[in-house]
Formats: C-alpha cells, structure tokens, sequence
C-alpha cells in the first residue's frame, strides 16, 4: 500500500469511527454528515470522497438498512410473541435426549431471522437503493 492509498484507508476509516459512534448515540436520523465529518476531524467533502451518501455510510458500518420505529416496535412485538413457543421448545428439547445447550438460541435465531429479513424488506423507499 502506498502513501496515498493508506491515507485514504485512514481518512475512511476515521469516516467510519466517528459515523458509529453518532449512529450508536444519536442515532441514523438525527447524524448528519456535518456532524460526522466534525466529529472525524475531515470536511464533509472527505465523507463524500469515500462514501456515496449517509446511507451508504450506515449499511457499511452496520450491514443492513436502518430500521424505522414502527419497524423496531413490531419486531419487539413479534419477538415477545415467540417468547412462550421457544419457552416451550427449549422445555421439550431440556427434557429430551436433544438437551443442547444452545438449543434455545438456535430456535430463537431460526424463528427471528425471517421476521427481521422481512421488516428489512419494507424499508421506505429511501432506504431500498442500497
């Protein structure tokens, strides 16, 4: 790697550190570039240099689209919804010869994952480009 590449490895990466660190506080909606770059001591046109826009920022960082309220309420609904089934399940494995101990979180993960799949579906539309 050579000067120029590493300095642009460092300036996104500081791009990147300060983005988290707003998003985990502020979060995504009330982050803004401004702040961003602020908060990673670069200009704004230094997070455009190695990000597309704010969007494409957080799905680097976290890997998926941000979630609405609505979306995060319903999939905290639906999570307490499974609590009693996979209470259920994990009761019949524990009494059963299949007592593997993370039998409770293998159920939970394979029940969840397609809720989450499908409240990441129905993003706005603002959040679908990426």
């Amino acid at each position: 790697m050579n000067k120029r590449e590493a300095a642009k490895a460092l300036t996104r990466s500081k791009v990147r550190n300060a983005a988290e660190a707003l998003f985990d506080t502020v979060g995504y909606d009330k982050a803004t570039i401004r702040d961003i770059a602020a908060k990673a001591g670069m200009s704004t046109g230094a997070v455009f240099a190695n990000f597309k826009d704010k969007l494409a920022l957080y799905v680097d960082i976290k890997g998926h689209k941000p979630v609405t309220i609505e979306q995060g309420h319903e999939l905290f609904h639906v999570m307490l919804d499974l609590i009693p089934e996979l209470q259920g399940e994990l009761e019949q494995r524990q009494a059963g010869k299949n007592a593997e101990p993370w039998a409770y979180l293998d159920a939970l993960l394979q029940r969840a994952g397609p809720v989450v799949e499908a409240i990441k579906a129905t993003a706005p539309p603002e959040n679908q480009d990426v």
